[in-house]
């Protein structure tokens, strides 16, 4: 499954800001839809994020949405990774989701969800977005990364 070849990571990139990535360990291009993946410009938002204090086994409190988004995806949606290959997309905590104060000493952070969709890049037609729930080429699946005790 095209799914399983993508690693995801989180590093820690700065003052409140983390960088969540993800890398193709597969010997293909593929492609996904960033939509409440490490790769959407709203994950921290979306809940895609926890941060847990060390000691603690509850993540603090967040601010999270949900959407509903159009379909079929725009182009900006889609991203291909190549064989090797990582992308990162970096967030910065803080702002209305997470209150500064909550950011104090060392946490766990998790990145976990499930991808949207997945398809092995050749062959893969942008056009064909509208019935991606019935085709069966898209993949989907589970991800998890954890990045331990981090000062943010």
């Amino acid at each position: 499954m095209a799914s399983n070849k993508l690693e995801v990571s989180i590093r820690h990139a700065g003052e409140h800001k983390l960088a969540l990535g993800v890398t193709n360990t597969g010997d293909h291009a593929l492609t996904i839809l960033t939509w409440n993946s490490p790769l959407d410009p709203i994950a921290l938002k979306l809940g895609v994020v926890e941060l847990i204090p060390v000691g603690s086994s509850e993540p603090i409190q967040m601010n999270t949405i949900q959407i509903r988004r159009k379909m079929p995806p725009e182009s900006d949606s889609l991203v291909t990774i190549q064989p090797g290959e990582k992308k990162e997309n970096v967030v910065e905590l803080g702002g209305p989701v997470v209150s500064p104060g909550k950011l104090q000493g060392k946490m766990t952070v998790r990145c976990k969800g499930t991808w949207m969709g997945v398809w092995a890049s050749e062959g893969f037609k942008p056009e064909e977005m509208e019935k991606m729930d019935s085709a069966k080429e898209t993949h989907s699946g589970d991800f998890e990364a954890e990045l331990q005790s981090v000062e943010l």
